[in-house]
């Protein structure tokens, strides 16, 4: 997996830091030549060639810095390079630090260069080890350099550049302007981490928006889902009526001038086809009673008449009406072997035509309910049949 890219922010701080910190500490030493080369007093030989010495490696080393940066800007991407950045603007100060024994500002400006410099010149969330790893290195480098290599290697009190008043006034200038930048990266990023959050606010209100749509938009999916389901089942039941209607104007046709038993026989065996019952019995309205004109599969039962219960229930309604056969009459079926039905099915036929009336009632028997949906296209069919029987009766 490829590394992160660095934050530009990072990058653009370093770029701004780092020529005005090799430009100030050129210029800085370019005062120190000044200052050195008009200085009336006598200087001891030893301070006085270290000295000129520190003011030409300033300028070359600080030269070399702005040059390596201006020719290869992509060198600040490497951690390596501002880590050597820091260390190069702050190593002259600490060589005082070892060969003077008097304080100036670069006994603490120093650790503060490096603590600054480790927050904004080091991506913390990818480079946090570099960071961490400079301040660390470099401060323990200062106070050794302080307090252990000082006492032992310190050539003078103090140093003509770095302790005069105009030159201590140089160092906390320069300490101050970069205290200065150091702030305004501190409220850049401050600038920044706001922007962050409202773009994550304006994000998170987007996306709240966009899942309302998708809400809606599921919900109006699911919508004419259920739309092109309930039309798809009204096709299908549709079909089912047509060709269920087709089917029965068939019978009525091929079985018209027969007689009513021979039709309702007929009827019956259509009806086993559709239906899947075990056995059934045609009645014919006859004299305020009922008489079993036609079976299926239940002959002993051919020419009885009856009246009242449940077939009359049925008539009453004058829909198709499905009952437990323990609530109807308990009819074994000798043809069946020894299966007892478990509903009755009736089916009244009306007629609307010729003063209206029950004409038949069919009774069916099943081992399972039969299907609602067949039983209902059914019953919407009777009044057909009823009529056609009537009909028949006339002619």
């Amino acid at each position: 997996m490829p590394p992160e890219k660095l934050d530009s922010s990072t990058l653009r701080n370093f770029r701004i830091l780092a020529l005005t910190g090799h430009s100030f500490t050129a210029f800085y030493a370019l005062l120190g030549a000044l200052v050195l080369a008009s200085h009336q007093a006598p200087i001891p030989h030893l301070a006085y060639v270290y000295q000129w010495s520190w003011v030409i490696a300033c300028l070359l080393f600080h030269s070399a810095f702005l040059l390596f940066y201006i020719l290869y800007p992509a060198a600040i991407e490497n951690p390596f390079s501002r880590a050597a950045t820091i260390l190069s603007l702050m190593l002259p100060f600490i060589a005082n630090q070892v060969f003077f024994r008097a304080m100036d500002a670069s006994h603490v400006g120093s650790l503060a260069v490096f603590f600054t410099s480790s927050l904004v010149l080091f991506d913390l969330k990818q480079e946090s080890k570099w960071a961490m790893g400079t301040l660390i290195s470099y401060s323990a480098l200062a106070l050794i350099a302080q307090y252990v290599l000082s006492p032992r290697l310190a050539i003078a009190e103090e140093s003509v550049i770095t302790h005069l008043p105009f030159m201590r006034f140089g160092w906390q200038f320069l300490l101050l302007i970069w205290f200065i930048l150091f702030l305004r990266v501190v409220i850049q990023k401050d600038k920044q981490l706001h922007a962050l959050r409202m773009q994550e606010k304006a994000i998170l209100a987007e996306k709240e928006v966009l899942i309302g749509r998708l809400r809606l938009s599921q919900e109006e999916a699911e919508a004419r889902y259920a739309e092109a389901q309930r039309l798809q089942e009204e096709l299908r039941r549709e079909i089912a009526r047509t060709q269920l209607s087709a089917r029965y104007e068939t019978l009525m046709r091929q079985n018209y001038g027969k007689s009513t038993p021979d039709f309702l026989r007929a009827l019956l065996e259509t009806l086993h086809d559709d239906l899947g019952f075990l056995g059934g019995i045609a009645y014919q309205t006859k004299e305020g009673g009922f008489e079993a004109v036609a079976t299926y599969a239940l002959p002993q039962y051919l020419g009885q008449s009856f009246s009242g219960g449940l077939l009359e229930t049925a008539a009453a309604l004058s829909t198709p009406y499905l009952v437990p056969v323990s609530l109807s009459r308990n009819l074994h079926i000798p043809s069946i072997a020894t299966l007892q039905p478990k509903y009755a099915l009736y089916l009244p036929i009306r007629a609307d035509v010729g003063g209206g009336g029950i004409v038949a009632v069919l009774e069916l028997l099943f081992l399972e309910a039969p299907q609602a949906e067949k039983v209902e296209l059914l019953g919407e069919l009777l009044p057909r049949i009823g009529d056609y029987l009537r009909m028949q009766r006339v002619a």
